[in-house]
């Protein structure tokens, strides 16, 4: 019994050991997060309030971001507000059709059945190829 209790207290040490470190390496991650924003919050500051020419504001920040992206690959992408409520509106909306399934099977399209709720629905279950 107090070789039980001593291997649980043991146990206990040891895991809050490893959360402390594991919490640890987060706040540093945190910290170094926190560093990096401000210098560049601090170069944009000064490139807004003392560079010789009027910047755009908006522009610049666009700018700054998608200068920050354009190493990453080629499928990250920043959309400002703009963009953004372009998108919206070419991916919202309703879409139509019969309501099949259907996927491929030894090169060709195969029916496998109707989609719940869809027009083909009241039609039953059936397969065809």
């Amino acid at each position: 019994m107090k070789q039980l209790k001593k291997l649980s207290f043991i146990t206990l040490i040891i895991t809050v050991c490893f959360f402390g470190l594991l919490r640890s390496q987060q706040l540093d991650i945190y910290r170094e997060i926190a560093r990096s924003q401000q210098q560049i919050m601090t170069v944009y500051k000064y490139l807004v309030t003392e560079y010789i020419h009027e910047l755009d504001i908006p522009e610049l920040t666009s700018t700054i971001i998608n200068s920050m992206l354009e190493n990453f690959d080629p499928y990250t992408e920043y959309y400002g507000e703009k963009d953004l409520e372009d998108l919206n509106i070419k991916t919202t909306g309703e879409f139509s059709g019969v309501g099949l399934q259907i996927y491929m099977y030894e090169d060709q399209l195969t029916v496998v059945g109707p989609i719940e709720g869809s027009p083909a629905f009241p039609c039953g279950y059936f397969y065809w190829r």
